[in-house]
């Protein structure tokens, strides 16, 4: 038998169904058919694809997660920062309101003695 030199292959991916490919060779006028194939890619070619945007949406998800943790880490940065600014204020009042007793009470006692000298 001789082989002819054009041959022609179709190939078809259904929905989730099969590949199929048929081969086709030019005997004249017509085309003969050599083979035909068909092989069930569907569940495992589908489960694949499903894995594949299952995996793509995964690292997006990761990369947004890792964006939101890094802004959640860098506002508990500036929050840490807020606390122990308002801490120093805190303690600084603190300190300002204390001094401020102090003089009060000396004053108190000045004019106590003022007071009890003029009597």
């Amino acid at each position: 038998m001789v082989t002819p030199p054009l041959s022609q292959c179709f190939g078809r991916l259904g929905p989730l169904c099969l590949w199929s490919v048929s081969c086709y060779y030019l005997w004249g006028l017509s085309f003969v058919p050599k083979c035909s194939i068909e092989v069930s890619l569907g569940r495992a070619d589908g489960d694949l694809m499903c894995l594949v945007e299952a995996h793509e949406e995964a690292g997006s998800q990761v990369a947004e997660l890792n964006l939101k943790l890094d802004l959640a880490l860098y506002r508990a940065e500036e929050v840490k920062v807020w606390a122990e600014e308002a801490s120093d204020e805190t303690t600084i009042a603190e300190d300002m309101a204390t001094e401020s007793i102090m003089k009060s009470k000396h004053k108190i006692k000045t004019l106590h003695r003022v007071l009890k000298d003029a009597h």
